[in-house]
C-alpha cells in the first residue's frame, strides 16, 4: 500500500484512516493507518472491499464522490454507524469526505468515548432481543432527525430574520425622530425594543451559522490578508463595549503584519466571538490582549485576558452548544452560549485548532491556529 507523504503535513496526529480517492473506485492510503483498520479491510482498497468492511459506506461513497467534484473546501459527514463483527462485538464508525487545496480525502474514524452515550442507549434494545435490523433502523432514524433539526433551524432562522430586520429598521427611524418627536420615556422604550431585537437577531444568526456548519453547507472563501487588517475590522464593533466596561484592548504591534490565509468574514467572526467573550468576563480596569506568531504553515493567535478565569471542570464544557459559565452567585451573564462553539467549528473548518488555558481568578488565554498567508493559495 502506497503512503502519500504530503498528507502527513495536513494530519500530524492521526487516529483515523486517511484515504485519497483515485480513478475507477480505487483508494490509496494517504498516511499510516491506525491499528484497527487493516485487519478489517481485506485485499485491495476499492469500493467493494471498503463497503464489505464498513457497510454504511455503500450509501455514503456515492454522495462523497459527488461532493468531491464541487469547488472549494468543505466537509461531508456520514454520521455515526454501529456494526457488529463475527463475535457480535459492537463497534462504531464515522466517515468524513474532505475537500482541501491539497486534494480530496476519505477519513474513517472508530468512535470511542464520544460514542458511549449512544452505546448505553443500545443496551436497552439488545435486552429486548432486537438484532441488526433494529440497530440499523435506529442509526438511520438518528441521522434523519439530525438532518431535520439542522434543516428546521436553517429555515426558521431565515424566516425570523425578515421581521426582525423590519423591527430594527423602524425602531431606528423612531429613535431618530422620523415619525415625530418622542419624549424621553418613549426614547427609552424604543431603545429597549431595538436592543432586544438586535440581541435576538444575533442569536438567530448564530443558530443559522451553526446549522450550516453541522450540515456541511458552509462554504469558505479564503484570501490572503494581514492580521492587522482582520483585527481592525473586528475591533471596530468591540471598542464601544471595551470603553463601556473600562477594559483595555492591547495588541502586539509586531504581529499585525503577519500574513493570514482564511475566509475574511469568518476570521472576523472568530475574533469577534473570542474577544467579546474575554471582554464579558474581564472586570473594570482589566485588559484583553492579542498576540501572534508564525509556526509555518500556520499562524498561531492568542487572546488573553485578566478576567475571572474558568474553573478546570468547566473548561471541557465551554465549547458545548448553549453552555454558559455560571458566576460565583450562580446566575449567568447575558449571552447565547454559542459564541465559543461557533468559533471552534470555524477554526476547525479552516483546518486549525482552538484551545483554552485558564485558572480560576487568573484570567484565560484562547489560542487558535489558521493557515498563514506565506505558502497557501487556492481553496483550503
Amino acid at each position: 500500500m502506497i503512503v502519500d507523504p504530503g498528507v502527513m503535513e495536513i494530519f500530524p496526529i492521526l487516529d483515523f484512516a486517511v484515504l485519497s480517492p483515485k480513478a475507477s473506485g480505487v483508494f490509496m492510503l494517504s498516511a499510516p493507518p491506525p491499528d484497527w483498520f487493516l485487519p478489517l479491510v481485506a485485499g485491495s482498497l476499492d469500493d467493494a472491499s471498503l463497503v464489505n468492511a464498513f457497510p454504511f459506506l455503500d450509501s455514503f461513497l456515492p454522495e462523497a464522490r459527488d461532493f468531491w467534484t464541487l469547488p472549494g473546501a468543505g466537509t461531508l459527514h456520514s454520521g455515526a454507524w454501529v456494526q457488529r463483527d463475527a463475535s457480535r462485538s459492537e463497534s462504531a464508525f464515522e466517515a468524513t469526505a474532505l475537500r482541501t487545496g491539497n486534494g480530496n480525502y476519505l477519513l474513517l474514524e472508530m468512535l470511542g468515548v464520544r460514542f458511549e452515550q449512544r452505546r448505553s442507549a443500545l443496551q436497552h434494545a439488545r435486552s429486548r432481543g432486537l438484532e441488526k435490523e433494529a440497530l440499523e433502523r435506529r442509526n438511520r432514524e438518528m441521522e434523519r432527525l439530525s438532518r431535520m433539526t439542522s434543516d428546521f433551524l436553517a429555515a426558521m432562522s431565515h424566516e425570523l430574520r425578515t421581521p426582525l430586520n423590519a423591527i430594527l429598521g423602524f425602531s431606528t427611524l423612531l429613535a431618530q425622530g422620523k415619525g415625530g418627536p418622542l419624549s424621553e420615556r418613549q426614547q427609552h422604550f424604543v431603545g429597549q425594543v431595538h436592543q432586544a431585537a438586535d440581541h435576538l437577531l444575533a442569536l438567530i444568526n448564530d443558530l443559522l451559522d451553526l446549522s450550516r456548519m453541522e450540515a456541511g453547507r458552509m462554504q469558505l472563501h479564503p484570501e490572503a490578508f494581514t492580521l492587522g487588517e482582520g483585527l481592525q475590522e473586528a475591533l471596530s464593533a468591540l471598542v464601544p463595549l471595551a470603553l463601556e466596561r473600562k477594559v483595555a484592548l492591547q495588541s502586539d504591534a509586531a504581529a499585525l503584519s503577519l500574513p493570514v490565509y482564511a475566509d475574511r468574514t469568518r476570521f472576523k467572526q472568530i475574533l469577534h466571538n473570542l474577544l467579546s467573550n474575554s471582554l464579558k468576563f474581564t472586570p473594570e480596569g482589566g485588559s484583553v490582549s492579542i498576540s501572534a506568531h508564525l509556526d509555518d504553515p500556520w499562524i498561531e493567535i492568542t487572546i488573553s485576558d485578566t478576567g475571572v478565569g474558568i474553573a478546570e471542570e468547566a473548561q471541557s464544557l465551554i465549547f458545548e452548544k448553549f453552555y454558559q459559565v455560571p458566576r460565583s452567585r450562580g446566575d449567568f451573564l447575558e449571552g447565547t452560549g454559542l459564541g465559543l462553539p461557533i468559533a471552534k467549528k470555524l477554526v476547525e473548518q479552516h483546518g486549525g485548532k482552538l484551545s483554552v488555558r485558564s485558572r480560576l481568578g487568573s484570567g484565560s488565554s484562547f489560542t487558535f491556529t489558521l493557515p498563514s498567508g506565506i505558502f497557501n493559495s487556492g481553496p483550503l
